[in-house]
């Protein structure tokens, strides 16, 4: 009849020893009690609550024989031959025959260790969050505030008393309401926000901008019931930005014109001077100032892009030509590296700006070439399918670890492998792909350290296989009138 008991229970005689026990009290204890020999249980080894060694005639099931009263709720921790612990809760009961015969005790174990463990990780989750100095909320999917730590009180002003059991829209500017359904949908969707950069509003009415991460609060069914949600203030950061952003637009526009003139006093003397080992010093430093004033642009195009003033010219254009040429540039000035191009011939349109693509492709290939190692081969591939024309930049060089991938693309970054012994400030990715996404495409990468690189650039075409010479014009009305149209309904 124990046996068919889910929890563990064990009975002993007057004398203490275990006289029966049931399959599950087997199993707790990791090991078959001695018949004559195991007294008040089947452990291997007894520690009380706070870990010490407990004699057996100080446990449980020995004061319950001694005194013949139940002795409930006590726990103690059990160890088994393997060395595993568990925590246990004791219930022994006195047991009297009918003939009102003291004949032994039964005691039904309750393991709590899974509890015990969970309780103190909750405790110590709430600790954390209690002290981040992160703004820590959790919301219902309807909005609704449960939780809001001090962190949040010191942000938001608002003090827990006052947040819970408020809608979350307290603290988001009316003109951002369109974010809370977006950020829900992912987090119904299963899916987390990451590194979200917003703005929200304080109980005094300032505006704060933040980075937030959202992540589905999952209940023990697996239902998301809600979400969790992590915002830093970006205050500082954001105006170092600016102060950059300023800083590196006045200071290119300061080294402008000075270059130029550089650059037209170094052509003149390169004219008039016939000697050829000055000739020779002469070339290297046109060749450094060509390098400055590529720089100074770049760090001019950062500018505009912080400043949201990085406006193109749009026209179609055939992107294989401005393939083929960009190819044919840089070939030219890296002869040590094979460039091979593997593009249609058919005309491949595209509405954009060439100049901005051609900047890209310049970007790619140098790039390439730069991290090649020891391989001189580089391939460019086109590949035109579901109108968009997919084109990739391959290398065979020293690659690039995964978890950089993503960051590659942001501003002033380098990878920390590289920064000793390749040149450059880190903008021209980040360049390469804000003008990208002006374009409505995309870009990104795919490495495998020690095996090379490929880039990829994804743009939409504006038609197929259409001649270019009789259709550009059709085109280029169309997408004004489509232009136009997106400007009225605006």
């Amino acid at each position: 009849m124990l046996d068919q008991l889910p929890i563990p229970v064990y009975k002993c005689d007057t004398q203490g020893f275990v006289v029966s026990y049931n399959k599950a009290a087997l199993e707790l204890w990791g090991m078959e009690p001695k018949p004559g020999e195991s007294k008040y249980g089947g452990a291997w080894k007894v520690f009380d609550a706070d870990g010490k060694a407990l004699t057996s005639d100080h446990c449980p099931m020995a004061r319950c024989l001694a005194e013949k009263i139940p002795v409930n709720g006590g726990q103690v921790i059990i160890q088994r031959p393997d060395g595993s612990k568990r925590r246990v809760q004791t219930n022994p009961v006195p047991v009297f025959d009918e003939a009102g015969e003291f004949t032994g005790a039964i005691n039904t174990l309750v393991d709590i260790t899974e509890t015990i463990q969970n309780e103190e990780k909750q405790a110590m989750l709430a600790t954390i969050v209690d002290t981040s100095d992160d703004a820590i909320v959790s919301k219902t999917l309807q909005g609704i505030i449960t939780s809001w730590n001090r962190a949040a009180e010191r942000l938001f002003g608002y003090s827990e008393e006052e947040a819970i059991g408020r809608h979350i829209s307290m603290i988001i500017p009316s003109e951002r309401l369109a974010e809370e359904d977006y950020i829900i949908g992912e987090i119904v969707a299963g899916k987390k926000v990451d590194h979200f950069e917003t703005v929200r509003i304080t109980k005094a009415g300032l505006k704060i901008p933040l980075s937030i991460c959202v992540s589905p609060v999952i209940d023990k069914n697996g239902f998301i019931i809600g979400a969790s949600k992590i915002a830093r203030d970006i205050s500082d950061r954001k105006k170092a930005e600016q102060q950059k952003s300023e800083f590196l637009s006045l200071t290119s526009h300061e080294l402008k014109t000075p270059l130029t003139s550089i650059a037209g006093y170094l052509q003149i003397l390169d004219k008039v001077t016939h000697e050829e080992s000055s000739r020779k010093f002469i070339h290297k430093a046109r060749q450094q100032v060509q390098r400055l004033t590529q720089l100074v642009a770049d760090l001019l195009d950062v500018s505009k892009i912080e400043a949201g003033k990085l406006h193109l010219s749009k026209e179609i254009f055939d992107i294989n030509k401005v393939l083929r040429e960009t190819t044919e540039l840089v070939q030219y000035t890296q002869q040590t590296h094979r460039i091979k191009v593997f593009a249609r011939d058919k005309p491949t349109l595209i509405y954009g700006n060439p100049e901005r693509i051609e900047q890209v492709f310049i970007n790619l290939l140098t790039n390439a070439v730069k991290y090649s190692g020891d391989s001189n081969e580089i391939i460019v591939s086109q590949e035109h399918r579901n109108n968009h024309v997919y084109i990739r930049v391959i290398d065979f060089g020293i690659g690039i670890p995964a978890n950089k991938l993503n960051e590659i693309f942001t501003r002033f970054y380098r990878v920390d492998e590289f920064n000793r012994h390749m040149p450059g400030l880190g903008i021209g990715l980040y360049i390469s792909r804000q003008i990208i996404e002006k374009h409505e495409g995309d870009i990104w990468a795919e490495s495998e350290l020690g095996k090379g690189s490929i880039f990829y650039v994804k743009l939409p075409v504006v038609t197929q296989d259409i001649p270019l010479e009789n259709t550009a014009i059709d085109i280029i009305n169309k997408e004004k009138t489509e232009l136009n149209e997106r400007h009225d309904l605006r």
